[in-house]
Parts: C-alpha cells; sequence; structure tokens
C-alpha cells in the first residue's frame, strides 16, 4: 500500500536532507525539498502533496508562515512547522495559520514521525467531516423543506428553501431572534418547548403555526425542532415545511362540510316536519273514516231501522213482505263488514252472485230468492253454482250457507 507523500521546505540543506531520510526509512513518500517559499508555493500546486513540513524562517521575500497561509488557503494541505526560534510573536502568527504541528529544532526521528501520524490521520478525519459536510449541504439545499441550525441562538445555516419559504435572506433570517417569523399564539408553544428543553427532553418538537413572510403575506408551517447536545454545546436543528396549501384546502373541506351539514340538517328538519303533516292527515283521515261510520250506523239504526220495522209490521202480502226483507238484509249488510269482506276476498264475484249469496247466507230457499230477483229458479241454481265454483266449493260437499256464515 502506497504511503503518504510529503513535501519538505529548508533552507538548511543538511537539515532537509536528515529530514528526508527519516521520512523515507519511515516508508513515506517524499515528493521534494523546497528551499525557498516561492519555490514550495509552485511545488505544492505541481505535487499536491499530502503534508508539509516546513521551515518558520525561510527567505525574507515571503517566509515560511506566509507560505503556509498560501497554501493552506489554495490547496488545504497541513502543514508542520520546524523552526529554532520560539520568539512569541512568531508563534502567535504561527498559530494563526492553524498547524497541525510545532516542533523545536532540534527534534528527534521519534517526535517527528509522531507528530507526522497525527496530522496525516487528523487529515483524514478533516477530509471526512468535510465531505461530509459538503453531501449534508447538497442534501440540505435540494430537499424542499427548509432547514436551520441555530448554535447560542445564533443562526449558522439556512438553506435556499427557507430563504423561498420565507422571502428573506439568510442575512435577514440571522438578524432576527431565534423565533422572531412565528405568530402570538406559535411562541407561546415555543416557549413550552424552551422550557422542557431546559430538561432532558430533546424532541424532536413539532407544531404548525402561521408565520410572517416578506411582503406582509403568511404562511402556514409545520416546524419540527431537535436538540442537538454535544461537547457541552446545544445545537437546535430546525426542520420549516410549507403546509398553506393543506391547510386551505383542510379549511376550505372543513367549511364545505359544515355548509353541508347545515344543508342536511335543515333536510332533516323538512323531513321531520313533512313526516308530522303527514301523520297529521292519515290521523285526520282516518278519524274522518270513524266519523262517517259512526255517523251511517247512528242514521241507519235512528231513521232507517223503525221504519223497517213499522213496514214488516204492515200486515204485507208475501212477495212484498220478501221484498221487506231483501231489502232489510241489504240494510244489515251495509252497516256490517260481510259485503267488504266478500268483496275484498272474492272480487271476482258478479252483484248478481253476491245478492245471491247474501240470500242463501240468511237462509232463503232458490224458490225465495227467485221471487224476491224476480229470476227463475234454474237462473238462481246457475248462480248458486258459480258462487260454488268461484269460492273452490265445486264438487265438495261442505255446505254453501255454512261456508259464508263464517266470512263474518
Amino acid at each position: 500500500m502506497a504511503k503518504e507523500r510529503i513535501m519538505i521546505v529548508e533552507d538548511e540543506a543538511i537539515t532537509a536532507e536528515d529530514i528526508k531520510m527519516t521520512l523515507q526509512r519511515a516508508g513515506y513518500q517524499v515528493t521534494c525539498s523546497a528551499t525557498t517559499s516561492r519555490e514550495a508555493v509552485k511545488r505544492a500546486w505541481e505535487d499536491f502533496p499530502d503534508l508539509i513540513v516546513m521551515d518558520i524562517m525561510l527567505d525574507a521575500d515571503m517566509g515560511g508562515i506566509t507560505a503556509a497561509e498560501v497554501i493552506r488557503a489554495k490547496y488545504d494541505v497541513p502543514v508542520i512547522y520546524v523552526t529554532s526560534h520560539v520568539d512569541a510573536s512568531i508563534i502567535q502568527r504561527a498559530k494563526a495559520t492553524e498547524p497541525c504541528a510545532y516542533l523545536t529544532k532540534p527534534f528527534n526521528e521519534t517526535e517527528l514521525i509522531i507528530n507526522i501520524e497525527i496530522c496525516l490521520q487528523k487529515a483524514k478525519l478533516g477530509k471526512k467531516l468535510k465531505e461530509s459536510e459538503e453531501r449534508f449541504r447538497r442534501v440540505a439545499e435540494q430537499i424542499g423543506d427548509g432547514l436551520m441550525i441555530i448554535e447560542n441562538d445564533t443562526l449558522v445555516y439556512a438553506n435556499n428553501s427557507m430563504t423561498e419559504i420565507t422571502g428573506y435572506t439568510v442575512d435577514d433570517l440571522k438578524s432576527m431572534q431565534t423565533f422572531g417569523l412565528v405568530d402570538c399564539d406559535g411562541t407561546d408553544r415555543l416557549k413550552q418547548f424552551e422550557e422542557s428543553m431546559r430538561g432532558a427532553s430533546r424532541g424532536p418538537f413539532v407544531e404548525e403555526f402561521w408565520i410572517a413572510c416578506r411582503g406582509g403575506y403568511q404562511k402556514f408551517i409545520r416546524l419540527s425542532i431537535t436538540l442537538l447536545r454535544q461537547d457541552k454545546k446545544d445545537s437546535l436543528f430546525i426542520v420549516v415545511s410549507d403546509i398553506t396549501h393543506h391547510k386551505n384546502l383542510e379549511e376550505t373541506l372543513a367549511s364545505k362540510v359544515s355548509e353541508r351539514t347545515q344543508e342536511l340538517q335543515i333536510e332533516r328538519t323538512n323531513l321531520e316536519e313533512a313526516n308530522i303533516a303527514l301523520k297529521i292527515l292519515v290521523q285526520q283521515k282516518n278519524d274522518y273514516q270513524v266519523e262517517m261510520q259512526e255517523r251511517l250506523l247512528s242514521n241507519v239504526k235512528g231513521l232507517i231501522e223503525p221504519l223497517m220495522e213499522k213496514l214488516l209490521n204492515a200486515g204485507l202480502q208475501s212477495t212484498q213482505r220478501n221484498i221487506a226483507d231483501i231489502l232489510r238484509a241489504n240494510i244489515q249488510e251495509i252497516i256490517s263488514p260481510f259485503t267488504q269482506n266478500l268483496t275484498s276476498k272474492f272480487c271476482n264475484l258478479t252483484p248478481n252472485e253476491i245478492m245471491v249469496a247474501n240470500f242463501v247466507k240468511e237462509g232463503k230457499t232458490s224458490k225465495q230468492i227467485a221471487e224476491a230477483m224476480c229470476i227463475s229458479i234454474k237462473t238462481v241454481e246457475i248462480h248458486r253454482g258459480n258462487i260454488r265454483k268461484k269460492l273452490g266449493l265445486q264438487n265438495k260437499k261442505e255446505n254453501l250457507r255454512s261456508y259464508l256464515l263464517q266470512l263474518k
């Protein structure tokens, strides 16, 4: 497996050669040994080493610290400073360039190799961290939801979707309070989250409310906040989803449901009123029928029956008496359920057959029926035969009068 590539920047030839041999014995590949700061910048661009061992005190043109600054800014290559000077001002300048190590001459081989190993490992971890951050940034910029990261009440990151949702730039958002866009109701609920955050709760805390956007318009959002605690530092990871369209649809649907519910309630009330009115009409009809029946029965009993009794007792001839008996029987039939039962159950009987059936039920003989109806006895017998046939008594021994009496 190929070892890392290291560049040496040292203007003392003996020291440079000594460092080179040490690195090669440890298995590292030395790309070059530069002697000036400008050569170091040029070879860093050409060779792009994994690490640079840089002497601070180089030529006066640029110097090791300045060269390290340029290389760090352009190529992001880690640097180990080596120097025989320990001046405080030089050390402060060197620290500003964020070196991964600082060795004071003379140093032994083990010390150099250990610092190189540590620096290379830190560089690998830093590279992985930057790649991870870059992947996160790309994902965060592509998602449709707004994303913010807040540390110590300061906005440190907001993606493009967050600026599109609110209409504010990242600088605008940084100048606002943490939840400056939230309405009063939402602010109260966020205070509850802040109180819970002081305890062991880390979220996620999810709420929905209106926010004020640039231009004076409002949007309805779903806010999800997760508290991240690391190295005694609290960070808020906030995801903002614009659900204004869904909120408007929900309100429209709720309004339509309410309107339809009211319409159905009105229809129900109308149906109930119509049902009550129908029941009243049916009851009135039934009451009217009962009243008419009572009137009919009262009139027959009070007006007709007394006259019939007088007529029957007036010394009528036989034929006249038969007719009077028939008349009385018919009147009784009107006020009795017999005709209704007979005609509803056997509606295929003719009027003459019904009249013959009434006479048979009263016990009249065929001769008496013929005299009363002014027809021949043979015709009466024909009617009696048709009645038996229509009533299903043909070829049966059952008495016709007995069967008719059972219809009451």
